[in-house]
């Protein structure tokens, strides 16, 4: 029988040529306690800033084509 939980969420917001950032939070309950365990860090990159740049697909189809070759 399980005693909680542990949840990861993600966000990622990227604009090209702008920004990159990324929203994680961690959720831990224990059904013993009373409360809950929340853990949030947020990190924001300017886009001329990231060591590599990120591929940029001009369309969802073409992507598809990329990955079945």
């Amino acid at each position: 029988m399980p005693s909680g939980f542990f949840i990861l969420l993600r966000f990622y917001l990227r604009v090209d040529d702008v920004m990159v950032r990324v929203h994680d939070t961690r959720l831990y309950c224990d059904y013993s306690k009373s409360y809950l365990l929340r853990e949030y860090t947020t990190r924001q990159c300017p886009w001329h800033a990231l060591k590599v740049r990120l591929y940029r697909c001009p369309s969802p189809h073409r992507l598809y084509m990329i990955k079945t070759k």
